[in-house]
C-alpha cells in the first residue's frame, strides 16, 4: 500500500459525532471482557478476512490521498476532499458491518475495537495534516521539527529521526527528536540501506538484523528494539531523506504505522523542498543587504580600522557565522597578521582586551589557504584538519567547530593580500539543511566578496600594515617613525606657538638669497655643448651605487656635468655648456651644509636616477623633456633643505610653513628654487619653446613633490597596482618617473652596507640637530629621532626597511629587473641590523 493510501485527507471528524455512542457501548463491553480479549488478541489480529476488509475499506480513497500528498497547499481541493470523505465514512462503516456477518460476537467486538484505534490514529493524522495549511515563508524553517515531533506522538514511539540526504558527499545527516546528531554513509546501517534501495524496512528486533550497528547503543546506553524506516522521494523520484521511527510503545510497528508514516513523510518531503527555497531566499536577501551596506563605504576614505571592521561584520552576516577574521599578508616577513576580527577586541572588566594574531608562513588554515591559493572549507575542524592549530582558540578563548577560509589577491597583480576566514556556521531554522557547516553557496558568496576586497583593499594594504605596527608596538619611537612616514603632517607635540630659532630662519633665508645674483649676457644659440673629455668615465659611472661620499664640491660639480654629457642631454637639447656649468655650481652652492640633506645626497640621488635611465633603459621609454625634467628634479629635489622636517616647520609655524600653507613645505621650496634657477638668464642652460618649457617646469614640480614622505604610501600602492605599464600613457610614465625618483631618494638601505652605514649616521646626526632645537623651544621631540640606545636604533632601521623601503623596491624591481642587486643589498643590511639586535 503506497503513501497515497495512507489515510491522509478528509474530515477531521472522520468517525462522526453521531457514532460516539456506538463506540461508548463497545468500550463498556470491551472493559467487561478485557482478560478474555487479551488471551485471544494475537490470534484475532491475524484474522486474514479482517485485514482484507480493512485494506478494501481504505483503498477506495487512494486517488484522493495521492492528490493531497502532492498538493497539500491547495485549500480548495482539500475542502472538496472533505466533502467526499463524508461518503467515504459511510462506505467504510458499511464495509465494517458486512465484515461482521462472518464473525462471531467476540471477533466482532475485537475487530470493532481494532478499527476504533486505527480510526483514532487516522483522525490524528488528519488533524496533523490540517496544520500544514498554516505553513508559510515565516515558519517553514520550523515545520520539519514540528512534523517529526508530531509523528513521534502519532506513531507512539520513543524516537523519530529524519536523515537528510547529502548527495554530493553520499551520506545522511540527522534531524532528530533526540539530542544526538548522527552521520550515516549511504548503504551502511538501516537508514543507509533504505537510502540506497528506496525500500521501506520494518524490523521487529534490531539486534537480530545484520544491518544494525550496535555501536550507537553502546556509546549512548540506549537500547534499540524495533525500527520502522522509509525513504522520502521528491517529485523527481529522487530520495531526499529517510524517516526512521524507533521503539514502538505498541510492541511492534504495524501496517497502519507504515501508512501514516508514509503520508506524513510525503509532506515532510514537500516541506524540505520549501525550506530549501526559503533558505536560498533568506541567503540572497541577507547577502544583498550586507553587501549594499559595505559597498557604500568600500571605496571611500573611511579610516582603515573602521573599514576593516565593516568588512568582517559583512562577512559574518553574509554566511551567518559566529565570527570572522581578516588576516593581512606581510610579504617581507612571510606572515599573516590580524587585529580585525570578532573576539580580538573583547571588552573585559579591566577594559578592552586586544589580541593580535600572527601566523608564520603557511601556519593554520588561513596560512594553508594563502600558501596553496585555494578555498578551505573544513566541517569538523578537530577531526578533519591536519593544518588547524589551536593557537588562536587558546589566545582568544573561542572554540572553533568549522572554518571557511578564502585567500584575497590583488586583482591587478595577483599579489597575495590576505585571507578572509569565517568560523562556526550559526544554527538557524534551516540548520537541518546544512548540518551547521558552510555550504557551497557560502563558498561562492564569500569568494565573490573576496574578489571585490582584492580590488578595494589592494590599494590600502600598506596603510593597514602601518596601522597594525603602530597598534602592536609599545615603543613610542616606532609609532612616531611610522606616523612621520604615513601622514601629511607630523605629530610633533609641544607648544604650537613656539617659533623656530634664529639659526633655522637664517638657513631658510640663505636658501632664497641666491636668487638676487646678477644676470650675465646670454650665450649665443647653437654653441657646441659637448666637452672634449669627462673627468669621470662612462664605464665607471654606469654602475649601481657609485660612491660619491668622498668627493669635494668641485668634484661633485664635475661629476654632475659629466652625467649630463654621458646621458646625451647636451646633444638632445643643444645645451649651453657655460650656463650648464653655472647652473650646476649655483645649485651646489644653494644646498645647505647640513649632515644629510646636502649636495652630496643630491648628487647620489642624481646618479641613481642616471643608472635607471641608462642601465635599466628607462631613457628609451621617456620623451626628451621628461628625461630632462627627471634629471634636473633629481639634482634639485632637496635644494635649500635646512635639515628640519616639514612637521617641525608646521609645528613651529615658521615663515616657510606659512608661505606654503603647511603643504609639502620643504618640497615646495625645493621646486621653487629649482625653477627660479632654471629660469634665470645666467643659468638657463636649455632653450625650449614656451609650451615645452612650461611642461618641463610642471614636471619638475610634480617630481620634487613626490619625494615628500607623505606621498610614499600612494606611490607604493599605485606602482604595485599596475599590471602592465602603458608607456604610451602620460599618466603611466609620470607615475613611473615619480616612483623612481622617490625610490632612489629613500635608497640608503639598498646600497652596500659600508655606504648605507655612513648615510644612516648622517641622517641620525641631522635628527639629533632637530631634537636639540625642539628641546630648546620647549617641544617634545619625536621619539624615533632620539632612540635611547643602539638596539632601539637598529630596530628603527629594520622597521624602515620592512615597512617603507622593501614594499616600494619590490615593486620597482618588478618593473626594472636590472635593479635586483638593490634588493640583495637591502636583505644584507636588514640582516646586519638583526644581528645587532640579537647581541
Amino acid at each position: 500500500m503506497g503513501a497515497a493510501a495512507s489515510l491522509g485527507c478528509g474530515s477531521t471528524n472522520a468517525v462522526g459525532v453521531e457514532d460516539e455512542g456506538r463506540f461508548q457501548d463497545g468500550s463498556n463491553q470491551r472493559e467487561r471482557t478485557r482478560s478474555e480479549i487479551q488471551r485471544k488478541q494475537m490470534h484475532r489480529i491475524k484474522n486474514k478476512k479482517a485485514s482484507l476488509t480493512l485494506q478494501g475499506a481504505v483503498s477506495s480513497v487512494d486517488d484522493i490521498f495521492n492528490e493531497l500528498a502532492t498538493d497539500f497547499d491547495n485549500k480548495t481541493d482539500i475542502d472538496l476532499v472533505r466533502k467526499e470523505m463524508k461518503q467515504i465514512d459511510l462506505n467504510l462503516w458499511l464495509r465494517i458491518m458486512h465484515a461482521h456477518k462472518d464473525m462471531d460476537s467476540e471477533d466482532k467486538m475485537d475487530y470493532t475495537h481494532k478499527m476504533h484505534n486505527e480510526l483514532q490514529l487516522f483522525t490524528k493524522t488528519l488533524k496533523l495534516l490540517d496544520k500544514l495549511l498554516e505553513i508559510n515563508d515565516d515558519n517553514v524553517g520550523n515545520a520539519v521539527a514540528f512534523l517529526t515531533r508530531s509523528l513521534k506522538v502519532l506513531l507512539n514511539c520513543e524516537h523519530i529521526t529524519l536523515f537528510i540526504m547529502d548527495h554530493s558527499n553520499k551520506f545522511l545527516r540527522t534531524h532528530s527528536s533526540a539530542s544526538v546528531k548522527l552521520k550515516v554513509q549511504v548503504g551502511k546501517g538501516i537508514a543507509g540501506k533504505v537510502a540506497e534501495t528506496g525500500e521501506a524496512l520494518n524490523i521487529e528486533d534490531a539486534y537480530k538484523n545484520p544491518l544494525f550497528d550496535k555501536k550507537f547503543d553502546i556509546d549512548t546506553g540506549f537500547k534499540t528494539d524495533t525500527i520502522l524506516c522509509i525513504p522520502l522521494v521528491d517529485e523527481k523520484k529522487r530520495i531526499t531523506a529517510v524517516l526512521e521511527g524507533v521503539n514502538s510503545f505498541d510492541g511492534v510497528f504495524n501496517e497502519m504505522h507504515l501508512v501514516n508514516m508514509q503520508l506524513v513523510g510525503a509532506q515532510v518531503c514537500n516541506v524540505i523542498k520549501k525550506c530549501e527555497l526559503a533558505h536560498q531566499k533568506a541567503n540572497h536577501e541577507r547577502g544583498t543587504k550586507a553587501l549594499f551596506k559595505l559597498f557604500k563605504v568600500l571605496y571611500t576614505d573611511l579610516p582603515m580600522d573602521a573599514l576593516l571592521r565593516r568588512i568582517i561584520d559583512t562577512a559574518k552576516e553574509l554566511v551567518s557565522s559566529e565570527r570572522a577574521t581578516l588576516y593581512l599578508y606581510d610579504e617581507s616577513k612571510n606572515t599573516l597578521w590580524a587585529q580585525s576580527g570578532h573576539g580580538l577586541n573583547d571588552q573585559t572588566e579591566g577594559g578592552a582586551k586586544q589580541h593580535t594574531i600572527v601566523l608564520r608562513g603557511n601556519e593554520g588554515v588561513a596560512g594553508a589557504a594563502l600558501a596553496e591559493n585555494k578555498t578551505m572549507n573544513i566541517n569538523e575542524i578537530r577531526r578533519d584538519s591536519t593544518v588547524w592549530s589551536p593557537k588562536v582558540d587558546d589566545q582568544t578563548g573561542f572554540r572553533t567547530r568549522n572554518i571557511l577560509a578564502i585567500p584575497i589577491l590583488d586583482q591587478a597583480t595577483n599579489k597575495k593580500l590576505g585571507v578572509l576566514q569565517v568560523m562556526n556556521k550559526k544554527v538557524g531554522p534551516f540548520d537541518f539543511l546544512t548540518d551547521s557547516h558552510f555550504t557551497e553557496f557560502d563558498e561562492k558568496v564569500l569568494c565573490d566578496f573576496c574578489i571585490e576586497l582584492g580590488r578595494a583593499i589592494g590599494g590600502r594594504i600598506l596603510e593597514a600594515a602601518f596601522q597594525l605596527k603602530m597598534k602592536e608596538s609599545g615603543d613610542n619611537a616606532v609609532k612616531s617613525q611610522l606616523m612621520e612616514y604615513t601622514t601629511k603632517t607630523s605629530g610633533i607635540k609641544g607648544k604650537r606657538e613656539a617659533k623656530a630659532s634664529w639659526n633655522t630662519v637664517v638657513n631658510v633665508h640663505k636658501a632664497v638669497d641666491f636668487l638676487s645674483f646678477s644676470v650675465g649676457d646670454r650665450q649665443e644659440e647653437g654653441q657646441e655643448g659637448e666637452r672634449e673629455e669627462c673627468s669621470f668615465a662612462k664605464a665607471d659611472v654606469d654602475t649601481w651605487h657609485y660612491d660619491v661620499a668622498g668627493l669635494t664640491k668641485p668634484e661633485l660639480n664635475s661629476f654632475v656635468r659629466d652625467l649630463f654629457y654621458h646621458l646625451g642631454l647636451h646633444k638632445m637639447f643643444n645645451i649651453d655648456a657655460e650656463k650648464l656649468t653655472r647652473f650646476i655650481a649655483k645649485v651646489g652652492d644653494t644646498y645647505n651644509d647640513v649632515p644629510y640633506h646636502n649636495y652630496n645626497h643630491a648628487v647620489s640621488v642624481l646618479h641613481g636616477v642616471y643608472v635607471f635611465l641608462v642601465v635599466a633603459n628607462l631613457k628609451k621609454r621617456l620623451t626628451p623633456v621628461e628625461i630632462l625634467a627627471l634629471f634636473v628634479g633629481a639634482l634639485c629635489h632637496d635644494l635649500g633643505h635646512d635639515g628640519f622636517t616639514n612637521g617641525f616647520h608646521i609645528a613651529t609655524m615658521s615663515d616657510l610653513a606659512a608661505t606654503y600653507n603647511d603643504l609639502h613645505v620643504q618640497e615646495n621650496l625645493h621646486a621653487c628654487l629649482c625653477n627660479k634657477t632654471l629660469c634665470a638668464e645666467e643659468t638657463k642652460f636649455v632653450d625650449l619653446v614656451k609650451d615645452d618649457f612650461m611642461k618641463l617646469r610642471k614636471l619638475i614640480v610634480q617630481l620634487i613633490i613626490s619625494t615628500d614622505m607623505a606621498e610614499h604610501m600612494n606611490l607604493t600602492t599605485s606602482l604595485g597596482q599596475v599590471d602592465q605599464v602603458n608607456w604610451d600613457s602620460d599618466a603611466d610614465r609620470y607615475m613611473i618617473m615619480r616612483s623612481v625618483l622617490h625610490a632612489v631618494d629613500v635608497s640608503t638601505p639598498t646600497k652596500p652596507t659600508e655606504q648605507a652605514l655612513v648615510q644612516s649616521k648622517n641622517l641620525s646626526e641631522e635628527f639629533k640637530r632637530q631634537v636639540d632645537e625642539e628641546v630648546s623651544l620647549g617641544m617634545e621631540p619625536l621619539p624615533f629621532m632620539a632612540p635611547k640606545d643602539e638596539a632601539a636604533r637598529a630596530q628603527l632601521e629594520v622597521n624602515f626597511i620592512d615597512y617603507i623601503v622593501l614594499p616600494l623596491w619590490q615593486n620597482i624591481v618588478v618593473r626594472f629587473p636590472e635593479s635586483s642587486c638593490c634588493l640583495d643589498n637591502l636583505n644584507e643590511n636588514k640582516k646586519y641590523y638583526l644581528d645587532k639586535l640579537s647581541k
